[in-house]
């Protein structure tokens, strides 16, 4: 089974329809379906379980509880899967018991239980409906029940190290749930049971024979005496059996003889009162006979009026076959006729059409050149438009450039004014600026005097070097903006020129093809004028010259249908007279009376079968009423009640004989029954002796109490056991670098148990074997992975018919380091290999990124959502 889509509704944490499509890992087969803790990630594979099997994939889960807290009250809760399993497609639709709101709401209780349904979807479109008989088909293709799916594709959390470290009774429990091997502890069982049973027979047997006698009632005293007897003879008990039965035997003979002689006579009244029955009735026969011959040959007048209009009939009919040939053959007239006409209207067409562009024809040099000219108009009009155009686009720019020419240049003269009183001021204060180099106890840059009694003091809005050096530069640089604008705008300036130039060169041009125009003569100018296309014009002096072929031949083909025509209507006036002759010699005067002679087919038939019938039954009649006169010659009534009377007199002393020998016979099969079990009893008591020291043996060998101390159920497990780590330590060798291998311990340390399921691990780096109590963490997961996948090839193999096409791992891979999570990956990167679609339900957060499929679970207030994302 793999699975395509899923669609999840009002379930569990899914308040809404969420949609999972499978089909988007088809290439690389290895998922992830991730997510927090709690936000329903297990809830996908309980959907596909619930799906195909009606249940849920936890064993604390229920079916009841799954309807999700967050969906509204009007939300459906549901699952929908589609699949395909040997390449074929399937669709399952599965909704469980909940509350719904009810659609009338009426008094206190507004909610009603929406119940269980179920509907399977075959390959071929044949749906079943029914939760049971959906779960058994679905068992049926998957030859799988719910737990060997849940066991076989689903590798749920911590179950498989519960197990690897289970002691041999609990793997013993598991393996007998798994493999079913309860069948062979049922053996051992039933073989203790079958020797208790053996001897159990043998103690009761005398018991049994006893309530056969006491149970068996026989009348008379003797065996009364015999059956109330402390100890009963069985041996004169079975004497006294076998001479009663021969006795009754005897008794039931006897009444059998009387029983024969009543039959016999029962069957000679039975024959005389059915010939009194026969004679009755054909009397009866006579009379209705009669009856009816009377109708009938009241009739004959009616029937051969019938057979008259009959005869008309048909000779009506053989006419009509003529009179439709000369019917159509008016009707081919007609169209002749009609064909005429409109060959005549076509020719008056084509002389109107050939009138009309003669003159055309006759200019049509004029014409061309006018097309040429007023083609030549249109792209020159076309052209002084976009001059035009590019004329007030290079205007505008021009404007633009001078707007911002002015705005640069009152710029630049601000700049030029701030930067000239900066420099002014800092030349008036350039005294100022030396006295900030002066320094108390050195000299003077002026008067090399050591002592400043009295430093000029610089004002605070007298620039420094820095700053008239950047208004110096915000100067130049706008004067640069400004010169370049300038050249900018002297080139826009001699742009507009030539704009202006070419459009004054397109007009001129125009005007002068425009005086070209106004030569051509007027009718030229007016059919220009009406805006028919170049192409048009063409098509008619194309068109005039087939139009002149096209008459000369609708002219000749005239001729030919009016000499046709005129043939045709010669030989219909023959087929006219011909119809009037056939139609009088059939004793027609005129057409009204053929015409009313004619009938439809069916009612033609009818009449003939109404003939053909009324003749029939006359003849019967007739020859019915015949017969019966010679059968009844010489018979009279007979009275039917005596006869009756006997019968009924018969029938009760045959049933009194009846009674008693089924009384009788009752009594003899009895017998016979208690006396042939007395004697098979007798017979058996030794052989169950017999029996008991055989099976004992037996049961003594099942149980254990033998040398190996093996009971036959642990012998089986073993060998399924063996099989599973064998398959299991494939994985675990690849997982583990061949460190590691799992082993069944064959050393009992235990005398009193008769198990011997216990696993120990080889460690191929120290060459000793230990518990797998020892492995840590990520080696336990590990060998628990083995095992499980080991058990899941095993199952499958066991079940010949389980194909495992999808296969979910939940949880477990948090306790790996890094490596051990590459080596987990690859393995099931293996399985994933073929058609096998793997996926892993873990909140590990480095799977993430390994795993490029993945189907994210996000866990939100209002409930979770999917989001998934494919491999790139």
């Amino acid at each position: 089974m793999k699975p395509e889509k899923l669609i999840i509704c009002g379930w569990g944490p899914y308040k809404e329809e969420t949609k999972i499509d499978f089909e988007g890992f088809a290439e690389r087969k290895l998922f992830l379906i991730t997510g927090q803790t709690g936000a329903g990630k297990t809830t996908i594979f309980d959907a596909i379980t619930y799906a195909l099997y009606g249940t849920l994939s936890g064993e604390i889960r229920e079916k009841g509880s799954v309807r999700s807290d967050f969906a509204d009250e009007n939300t459906k809760t549901y699952v929908e899967l589609q699949m395909t399993h040997r390449g074929e497609r399937y669709k399952i639709c599965r909704n469980p018991e909940y509350l719904r709101p009810k659609k009338r709401k009426s008094g206190a209780n507004e909610f009603t239980k929406e119940k269980e349904t179920a509907s399977l979807t075959m390959p071929d479109g044949t749906i079943i409906a029914g939760n049971l008989d959906v779960t058994a088909k679905v068992e049926e293709i998957l030859a799988m029940d719910a737990e060997q799916f849940k066991r076989i594709s689903m590798i749920a959390q911590g179950e498989f190290s519960k197990m690897i470290l289970a002691n041999p009774a609990e793997k013993t429990a598991i393996f007998r749930e798994i493999f079913a091997t309860g069948f062979y502890a049922s053996i051992q069982s039933s073989l203790k049971q079958h020797a208790d049973a053996i001897y159990r027979e043998y103690m009761i047997c005398q018991n049994k024979m006893e309530e056969d006698v006491h149970m068996l009632t026989v009348p008379g005293e003797e065996w009364e005496k015999i059956s109330t007897a402390q100890h009963i003879d069985f041996q004169k008990a079975e004497q006294f059996l076998a001479d009663r039965c021969k006795l009754e035997k005897e008794e039931i003979k006897k009444e059998q003889k009387e029983e024969k002689k009543l039959q016999e006579e029962l069957l000679s009244l039975q024959e005389k009162k059915t010939l009194a029955t026969q004679v009755n009735a054909e009397f009866e026969r006579y009379e209705n006979v009669c009856g009816k011959l009377k109708e009938l040959e009241d009739r004959k007048e009616e029937t051969e009026l019938l057979k008259k209009q009959l005869k008309e009939a048909r000779n009506a009919d053989i006419l009509s076959f003529e009179e439709k040939g000369i019917l159509e053959k008016e009707r081919e007239q007609e169209n002749r006729i009609q064909k005429q006409q409109r060959t005549s209207e076509e020719i008056e067409s084509l002389k109107e059409k050939i009138k009309e562009l003669s003159q055309l024809y006759e200019n049509r040099q004029k014409m061309e050149e006018g097309y040429r000219i007023k083609e030549l108009l249109t792209q020159l009009k076309q052209n002084g438009r976009d001059a035009s155009e590019k004329t007030t686009l290079a205007q505008k720019e021009l404007l633009k450039v001078q707007e911002e020419y002015e705005r640069v240049q009152d710029d630049s003269d601000r700049k030029r004014m701030a930067y000239e009183r900066a420099d002014s001021a800092y030349r008036k204060a350039v005294v100022g600026i030396a006295a900030k180099l002066v320094k108390e106890g050195e000299p003077c840059p002026v008067c090399g005097s050591l002592s400043h009694p009295h430093i000029a003091h610089i004002s605070e809005e007298i620039p420094d070097e820095k700053q008239l050096e950047q208004l110096k530069r915000d100067f130049e640089e706008s004067r640069e903006n400004c010169s370049r604008l300038f050249e900018r705008a002297l080139h826009c300036k001699e742009d507009v020129s030539a704009k202006q130039e070419q459009e004054k060169e397109s007009k001129m041009q125009y005007e002068k093809a425009k005086e070209g125009f106004d030569t051509l003569p007027e009718f030229v100018k007016e059919y220009l004028d009406k805006g028919i296309a170049k192409e048009t014009f063409a098509e008619k002096m194309t068109a005039f010259g087939e139009y002149g072929i096209l008459q000369k031949e609708k002219e000749k083909a005239l001729q030919e249908l009016k000499a046709e025509e005129k043939t045709a209507k010669e030989e219909l006036e023959k087929h006219r007279e011909s119809f009037k002759k056939t139609m009088h010699k059939m004793g027609f005067a005129t057409v009204e009376a053929y015409r009313k002679a004619l009938c439809k087919p069916e009612t033609l038939e009818k009449t003939e079968k109404s003939i053909q019938t009324y003749g029939e039954e006359l003849a019967s009649a007739r020859s019915m009423k015949e017969h019966l006169e010679t059968s009844l010659k010489g018979k009279s009534r007979i009275d039917e009640a005596p006869l009756l009377q006997a019968i009924t007199r018969n029938r009760e002393k045959s049933r009194e004989v009846a009674n008693r020998i089924k009384e009788s016979s009752l009594l003899t099969e009895q017998i016979k029954k208690s006396l042939a079990g007395i004697r098979e009893k007798l017979k058996k008591a030794e052989e169950w002796k017999k029996q008991y020291g055989i099976w004992k043996d037996l049961d003594n060998l099942a149980s254990g109490n033998n040398e190996k101390r093996l009971v036959f159920e642990q012998y089986v497990l073993a060998g399924y056991f063996e099989r599973i780590l064998k398959a299991a330590n494939l994985r675990l060798y690849t997982m583990t670098d061949g460190r590691y291998e799992l082993k069944r311990a064959l050393k009992i340390t235990d005398g009193r148990k008769k198990d011997n399921l216990e696993i120990t691990v080889m460690d191929f780096y120290t060459g000793k074997e230990r518990s797998v109590k020892t492995l840590s963490g990520g080696e336990l997961f590990k060998a628990s992975l083995s095992l499980a996948l080991g058990m899941s090839d095993c199952i499958q193999a066991e079940n010949g018919g389980i194909t495992v096409e999808t296969l979910f791992i939940d949880e477990g891979f948090g306790a790996l380091d890094e490596e051990s999570l590459d080596q987990a990956c690859n393995t099931l990167q293996t399985l994933a290999k073929d058609s096998r679609l793997v996926g892993i339900i873990s909140h590990v957060p480095e799977l993430r990124e390994r795993i490029e499929n993945k189907i994210i679970v996000e866990k939100k207030n209002e409930g979770s959502y999917i989001r998934q994302i494919y491999e790139k």
